[in-house]
């Protein structure tokens, strides 16, 4: 599995929205995103081009952030797994930006 590496900040940014709703539950919440970073866990972290994610975006209409994850899936020529509904939509165009 492959991820950009800026799903890293936003698992980070998940886990400070939950601490905050739920102070008390600090300690398993950041426990559980120790353990889903662990580079054991599967997950190989890859750089996204930033100038090319920026193009992604602008032939996509999506963010940056989600044009990033589409702009990855063509690099390796993967399957994009999502449940953004845009993200998702902006996979079925055949000639999604990003392939190479």
């Amino acid at each position: 599995m492959y991820a950009p590496a800026l799903l890293k900040f936003e698992m980070a940014s998940a886990a400070w929205k939950k601490v905050r709703r739920q102070p008390d539950c600090a300690r398993p919440i950041l426990a559980a995103l120790v353990t889903a970073l662990d580079p054991r866990r599967g997950i190989t972290w890859m750089e996204v081009d930033q100038a090319d994610a920026v193009l992604v975006s602008l032939a996509t209409g999506l963010s940056v952030y989600d044009a990033s994850y589409l702009w990855l899936a063509g690099i390796l020529g993967a399957d994009l797994v999502t449940l953004d509904t845009d993200l998702a939509k902006a996979t079925d165009d055949d000639d999604r930006p990003g392939d190479r």
